[in-house]
């Protein structure tokens, strides 16, 4: 009997649904790192694109990019992220 993980990746594989599952993966996690600071809105090929309310949040964010990485290599390994990009514009909050 087959594990539900290789079916799984046996049908994603099959339908080329494995990018898009592990940019899910990278920006769940990332969203729940977040805190509702910032939100992941992309991932693509190894580059997260984070963005950020204000110019002044941008700024702190750089600051604990290395933190945040960290966190996330613990949650998810091996870490797939490349390159952080940090943006400016409307955060969505998902945190009710």
């Amino acid at each position: 009997m087959d594990h539900l993980k290789d079916v799984l990746q046996k049908r994603m594989s099959e339908h080329h649904l494995g990018s898009e599952a592990l940019a899910a993966t990278v920006c769940y996690n990332i969203n729940q790192l977040a805190e509702g600071r910032f939100t992941a809105s992309r991932y693509k090929n190894g580059v997260l694109t984070l963005t950020v309310a204000s110019s002044s949040a941008a700024a702190d964010l750089q600051a604990e990019l290395s933190v945040l990485r960290q966190r996330f290599s613990e949650r998810v390994a091996p870490n797939p992220i490349n390159r952080i990009y940090v943006r400016q514009g409307v955060v969505e909050n998902s945190k009710q």
